[in-house]
């Protein structure tokens, strides 16, 4: 789109002091050109800490866009999804089920809470949670005579979950949503947000996520009361009436000021974002589409994704090891799909639901660059790449 427009290469190459391992990166950060005067403004105030109106302009925007009322900034996502465990009150050798399929932030904090993660597999069109298989986790957590305190579920690679069955279940049982959205700013799901879906939702600003403030997140909530326990916690619990006083046991999760202010000027253009990434998307299934054994991450009826990353599968042995390798050699990065987090070593002790569709994808399936700044001519080449290796 001719309308985002970003520093050119050449200009950041001038000055950069360190070696570009890719000519072409998985998802390389995308400058609005608002950045430097929100800067200024935080640097002319001198509000260089965790307070400064940059903060308050960036979580109004939030609220704004994804229609919510209730929303606190965080240093990061992982931070975000920590802080809603916490304010459910979830404890030790409580139940937490968790998405396997995703990146391993989604289930870390569940660990620092001393808590016990219970896995789910993937359903085979989005590659989000199953129903069935959430279902299945939420029964025999009951066997074991304990209900599950919250369910974490996962829009990966931004492309919404099959949300109106998975809340069915949750409020069938009673069990707090967990809308982990840290991909999916951007995305809807019947014309509503992501971000908005959850009991609690979280949101990540990581570098390499469709909007940055440089590192990131934030826990959004429908009650002002869980909001306002996570401001507390997020900042050592410091007692309000007295400052050395320190009401709980707290964390240092609060978003500086400065890096409020890159998300803020990354706002801006946020729908037009959105709109590249799906242009993205839909060039390499155009470029690819005579390649029969090539399958792209759908999207449901009703929801539309921001593609964040361009994610496919090919039904052939090492698929993802010859791609990646392929493109290594020109210097083009490229990645496996997240590995299940139930075979990750540390959660291996851990149950887990379903049918091992999320290994089936992670041993078939490649993440492409989808940069906001990728060209159609690179597209064209590292679809001519794909292609020399399935012919």
């Amino acid at each position: 789109m001719k309308e985002l427009q970003e520093t050119p290469p050449e200009r950041l190459m001038n000055h950069n002091l360190v070696e570009r391992k890719f000519d072409i990166y998985i998802n390389e950060p995308f400058q609005s050109g608002k950045e430097l005067t929100f800067l200024k403004e935080a640097l002319d105030n001198n509000w260089l800490s965790t307070e400064g109106e940059q903060i308050q302009f960036f979580e109004q925007q939030l609220k704004n866009y994804i229609n919510v009322e209730h929303l606190t900034l965080t240093n990061s996502g992982t931070s975000a999804l920590h802080l809603a465990l916490i304010t459910l009150g979830i404890k030790e050798g409580d139940f937490v089920i968790c998405q396997s399929f995703s990146f391993v932030a989604s289930a870390n904090p569940i660990l620092y809470q001393k808590a016990i993660p219970v896995f789910v597999d993937s359903e085979e069109e989005t590659w989000n949670m199953d129903p069935d298989f959430l279902r299945e986790a939420i029964e025999y957590c009951l066997r074991k005579g304990k209900k599950p305190r919250a369910i974490i579920m996962v829009h990966t690679y931004g492309i919404p979950a099959k949300i109106n069955k998975i809340k069915s279940i949750c409020r069938e049982y009673e069990i707090p949503l967990i809308e982990d959205a840290a991909e999916a700013l951007g995305s809807t799901y019947f014309d509503q947000p992501a971000g908005s879906l959850g009991d609690l939702s979280i949101l990540s600003f990581n570098g390499n996520k469709i909007i940055t403030s440089t590192s990131g997140g934030a826990l959004i909530a429908q009650n002002d009361e869980i909001i306002r326990m996570a401001r507390l916690v997020s900042n050592q619990s410091k007692d309000e009436n007295n400052p050395h006083n320190h009401v709980r046991l707290g964390f240092n999760y609060k978003m500086s000021n400065i890096c409020a202010a890159v998300g803020r000027a990354q706002m801006h253009d946020l729908d037009k974002r959105v709109t590249r990434k799906r242009e993205i998307f839909q060039l390499y299934k155009t470029l690819l589409s005579d390649c029969k054994e090539i399958q792209f991450q759908g999207e449901e009826e009703r929801s539309i994704s921001n593609r964040w990353v361009t994610t496919l599968t090919a039904n052939r042995k090492n698929f993802n090891k010859i791609i990646t390798e392929k493109l290594l050699k020109y210097k083009i990065e490229s990645r496996y799909l997240w590995k299940p987090i139930h075979l990750i070593p540390y959660f291996k002790e851990f149950s887990f639901f379903g049918d091992q569709t999320c290994g089936r994808l992670h041993d078939c399936g490649v993440a492409l660059p989808s940069g906001l700044g990728l060209a159609q001519s690179e597209q064209e080449r590292i679809a001519e790449l794909i292609y020399q290796e399935l012919k």
